[in-house]
């Protein structure tokens, strides 16, 4: 049963606890690049503009917790996995010309927290999010930060039966074939492309 005490932000669900806010902010992130249009409407920069700022003050409480506690440690390195995967989304809505090299920081550490929560325990009790893995693979550009996200992949596949994480794997193999053929990112740029989105997803 979650406790429900307001006054502690430490809930009895190994996922939840400090989370939701870094949740919530993923499910905005999402809707956004469903209905995104071109050019960019004003409110959809202004809302994503917002976004980001709150990903960061959001990332400055996770950062500010002192704990040596492996569950919370997990569950505060969850969350900032998130973040940075809306940043990555939130970044590139605001400033659409952005080049992907200016985006590996967020992907590289969204790879640090799950390397992080791995070292903590054993892969098979290890669950990390799909939609960050997703994201992080659309916007990766070396083959170790794919290797490792493609061991991610397997790992949550084999843990939960997931034949939609293995249709994603499979996606994202194709198109860093393709960024390997012409030296493009278009991965990148269909992580915004609805219609992309709905075949890979259904």
């Amino acid at each position: 049963m979650i406790n429900n005490n307001s006054n502690d932000p430490w809930t009895n669900h190994p996922l939840l606890g400090m989370t939701l806010k870094a949740i919530a902010l993923s499910a905005k992130c999402t809707w956004i690049c469903r209905l995104l249009q071109h050019p960019i409407p004003e409110q959809d920069l202004l809302l994503s503009s917002d976004l980001k700022f709150q990903c960061y003050e959001e990332l400055k409480v996770l950062n500010e917790v002192k704990t040596q506690d492996r569950r919370k440690l997990v569950n505060i390195s969850f969350a900032k996995s998130i973040l940075y995967g809306c940043l990555i989304i939130t970044k590139k809505i605001c400033d659409w010309d952005i080049k992907l090299e200016e985006l590996q920081d967020e992907v590289n550490k969204m790879i640090e927290e799950y390397k992080f929560c791995y070292s903590l325990y054993e892969p098979h009790e290890v669950l990390i999010s799909i939609w960050c893995l997703f994201v992080s693979g659309s916007a990766s550009m070396t083959m170790e930060q794919r290797e490792y996200l493609t061991y991610g992949f397997l790992n949550i596949a084999s843990k939960i039966n997931s034949s939609l994480t293995l249709k994603i794997l499979k996606y994202l193999k194709i198109i860093w074939d393709e960024d390997s053929s012409d030296k493009s990112h278009v991965g990148f740029e269909f992580l915004f492309d609805t219609t992309v989105l709905d075949i890979v997803c259904s």
